[in-house]
């Protein structure tokens, strides 16, 4: 039996997205990161991590050569910032009493969050790259914020500002900006 045949045979993909991949005979399955529905099979889920890279999907029967399936993930911001941030949550609770009957309630927009993201005294290089991804993806689509240290993961837009500070004397710039959930 011939190596296994993968469809499709490259993805690209945004954090969390999934992708169906199919194989011409039942393989194993296997993945460098992000998570798999099944382990064997013709076919498996995948569903991306929420951390851009480049990644790699293996297919094998084990008997031949494995397939390998490169993943490329997009739209995670991908700069860690320090994490001195300030946040809020913004939630609108309408509360009216009627004539007749209990208090009643309505919720407006639900709640959303608003993240101050501040690096400080990173090296220029991170921040042209940080400018360069600010210009390329602000208020144009979602992204994906993780925060590991709080298992959090916000969905949201950089807002239209991105800003900078210069240290004299050395290499070093603080830059922040605001991550708005949607």
């Amino acid at each position: 039996m011939p190596s296994p045949i993968v469809t499709p045979n490259s993805a690209i993909l945004r954090g969390k997205q999934t992708q169906v991949f199919t194989a011409n005979q039942s393989v194993n399955w296997s993945v460098t990161r992000g998570t798999l529905s099944a382990a064997s099979g013709a076919s498996t889920t995948y569903t991306a991590p929420n951390r851009t890279g480049t990644y790699v999907l293996t297919a094998t029967n084990g008997v031949d050569p494995p397939t390998y399936v490169t993943i490329t993930v997009t739209g995670v911001f991908p700069y860690p910032p320090s994490w001195e941030y300030e946040g809020e949550a913004d939630k609108n609770v309408l509360i009216w009493t009627p004539q007749v009957g209990p208090w009643q309630g309505n919720i407006k927009r639900g709640s959303k969050r608003k993240v101050d993201l501040v690096a400080n005294l990173r090296p220029r290089e991170e921040y042209e790259e940080v400018f360069q991804f600010w210009d390329e993806h602000y208020g144009r689509e979602d992204l994906i914020l993780p925060h590991p240290d709080l298992d959090l993961e916000l969905t949201g837009r950089i807002d239209a500002k991105l800003k900078d500070k210069w240290h004299l004397g050395g290499n070093l710039v603080s830059w922040s900006t605001v991550f708005q959930e949607v």
